[in-house]
């Protein structure tokens, strides 16, 4: 498998887990060059994505109103902000009632540090 499906491929589980499709309002933070938001465009045909790109503070400050978005989406974007805590706030915030949020992220640590407090909190049932 390429890079590049391999991307698609993560996109399209995000997709599936997030229960994409038409009507959507969906907020991408993170969004990089945007390759996943134009495939969810032409296969889940949302009534819109926003993509906000990771700049210092935005993730943690996102310029909208409350309730705007039926989903929140960070794929691959989550270890650059400076405090998930605050984003998963704002993603509350700016998620409708019933909304979803669908996070997608590398982890950062080798295999051989599975035992590692971070490890241990990933692989745990509530983190799925």
């Amino acid at each position: 498998m390429t890079i590049d499906e391999a991307s698609q491929a993560l996109a399209d589980l995000v997709a599936d887990a997030g229960e994409f499709g038409p009507g959507d309002r969906i907020l991408d933070v993170g969004f990089g060059y945007g390759d996943q938001d134009f495939r969810w465009l032409e296969t889940c045909k949302p009534e819109k994505i926003v993509g906000v790109n990771v700049t210092q503070g935005v993730a943690t400050a996102l310029p909208f109103p409350d309730e705007t978005f039926d989903k929140v989406v960070a794929l691959e974007s989550a270890f650059h902000f400076s405090t998930r805590d605050q984003f998963f706030a704002q993603a509350l915030r700016v998620l409708r009632p019933g909304g979803l949020l669908v996070t997608a992220d590398v982890i950062p640590f080798e295999v051989e540090e599975k035992d590692s407090a971070d490890a241990r909190k990933v692989q745990s049932p509530a983190f799925r």
